[in-house]
């Protein structure tokens, strides 16, 4: 089986920490290897990330909510292509904030950002290599979980 190498680097020359995505197959207790990716930020909880029609979708957070500038937090929501090769991104949501909270549904994501309130957005994912904010909404009160 030939394994598509993803890209070691989004940003040249960035700092950042990134997240290192692993695909498997399982098949009556074998597991096989199918690929790996790599996009930038953490992810918050396994709400963060979602396989949809073969694409891995996850959205992450990079930087610090208590920094300005270039090293301010920023949310983003990236695509993977069945080879774990990125096809689509979404970059620079909300910057200041942090993901609180997502939920994938469909093709939609939904996702709640916070620093000082907590702004709802509504994320198209129907076009996996052009992923688009639909919407958003500054709700006051707290967030941490989105249920269906």
């Amino acid at each position: 089986m030939e394994v598509a190498e993803a890209p070691s680097v989004f940003f040249e020359g960035a700092d950042f920490e990134q997240t290192d995505v692993f695909k498997f197959s399982l098949d009556n207790g074998q597991a096989d290897f199918f690929g790996k990716g790599q996009v930038p930020g953490t992810i918050l909880n396994q709400f963060s990330m979602d396989e949809a029609n073969g694409y891995f979708q996850i959205a992450t957070t990079t930087g610090e909510v208590w920094q300005d500038g270039e090293n301010a937090s920023k949310n983003h929501v990236y695509v993977l292509g069945v080879n774990m090769v990125l096809v689509g991104r979404l970059d620079n949501i909300a910057p200041g904030e942090r993901i609180y909270a997502t939920r994938f549904m469909g093709d939609r994501l939904y996702m709640v950002t916070f620093r000082q309130v907590d702004p709802f957005f509504v994320i198209d994912l129907k076009d996996p290599t052009h992923p688009a904010v639909l919407g958003a909404l500054k709700i006051p009160g707290y967030s941490q979980y989105l249920h269906p």
